[in-house]
């Protein structure tokens, strides 16, 4: 405790000037300062142009529609009946229903980060849910379904792993290196084929029983609860999310990386000239695969399930370095 009451900080690197123009601008209000989608960076943009573009997202009828009234206490009601539910059955204790229900929940909210390395600036819409009624019971969830995922041969956990995988091997002569990116993961995955997955999984899970008092059906009526609730404030509008899961709920990724995984099993199972080599952190993707095959896998696996398109981009060293850093 005395050495950290003592304690001095390391002297600020930046100067007076520096100061001085970081208050100027967070004090405009005709501008945004915010993070960028990847890398540690801040973005500065006008204020007019950030909030159209989330507009833009937002009046596409396919993903979203607005709200005549707000959700949230229909909500919190359905939650906590099924949390009761669970502690009745006495799935629960008594602590852990006080865990998973909400009270005084507040309304999920909108903001975007921008794709700074993408043409255009595109954002990605992500919706915080901390503090919404399915926050605590998305986090439970993630937790439930967290041992299903990365137990592929094409999952990878981190860029320590990669590089020890791929140290290795030996690019072929016929061969190129390409970069599978899904187009907006997250707002395209049917909930239909989530849930079905998901239970899939997890009934082929032989420790499952051993893992939770929760029987598979209470877990996929949790995670129906969730993946269902998408609505989300912007601006005194409310909106729900009418297609796909959405970014910033505990639960999402991982049901992303379940889908995922779901997708390259059929892809590789059912093209004849498979990649050699298919790496993938989440939507993020690094694959060997020959040169006169690329076309027609490509095409292939943008058919695996409609709604979930990959983009392709061939390169060559700086794709595989962007990959171990």
């Amino acid at each position: 405790m005395f050495i950290i009451q003592n304690h001095r900080p390391p002297p600020c690197a930046l100067s007076g000037l520096e100061w001085s123009a970081l208050k100027v601008l967070k004090e405009r209000q005709d501008i945004v300062t915010i993070r960028a989608d990847k890398g540690n960076a801040t973005i500065v943009l006008d204020k007019d142009k950030y909030e159209s573009k989330i507009k833009t997202l937002l009046h596409d009828p396919s993903t979203y529609v607005e709200l005549r009234s707000n959700p949230l206490n229909k909500i919190e009601k359905t939650v906590n009946a099924f949390v009761s539910d669970l502690l009745w059955k006495e799935k629960i204790t008594t602590g852990e229903s006080f865990k998973l229900k909400s009270s005084d929940a507040s309304v999920p909210r909108l903001y975007c980060l921008p794709k700074i390395n993408k043409e255009r600036l595109p954002l990605r819409p992500i919706v915080s849910f901390i503090g919404s009624p399915t926050y605590n019971l998305a986090k439970e969830i993630a937790r439930f379904l967290q041992p299903l995922v990365g137990n592929t041969a094409h999952h990878v956990r981190n860029s320590i792993e990669f590089a020890d995988e791929v140290k290795t091997m030996i690019v072929q002569e016929n061969e190129v290196m390409v970069s599978f990116d899904v187009v907006s993961l997250f707002t395209k995955i049917p909930v239909e084929l989530a849930l079905e997955v998901t239970q899939r999984r997890l009934m082929d899970w032989t420790e499952f029983e051993n893992y939770t008092n929760w029987s598979i059906e209470d877990v996929c009526q949790s995670l129906k609860i969730c993946l269902e609730s998408t609505f989300l404030h912007f601006r005194g509008k409310n909106y729900k999310q009418v297609f796909g899961t959405t970014m910033g709920s505990p639960v999402s990724a991982v049901v992303a990386n379940i889908v995922m995984e779901e997708i390259e099993s059929r892809a590789m199972k059912t093209f004849f000239y498979a990649p050699r080599l298919w790496k993938r952190y989440v939507d993020d993707t690094f694959v060997w695969i020959e040169q006169k095959h690329l076309t027609n896998f490509a095409d292939h696996i943008n058919k695996v399930e409609s709604s979930i398109k990959f983009t392709m981009e061939t390169k060559t060293m700086a794709l595989f370095h962007s990959w171990m850093y």
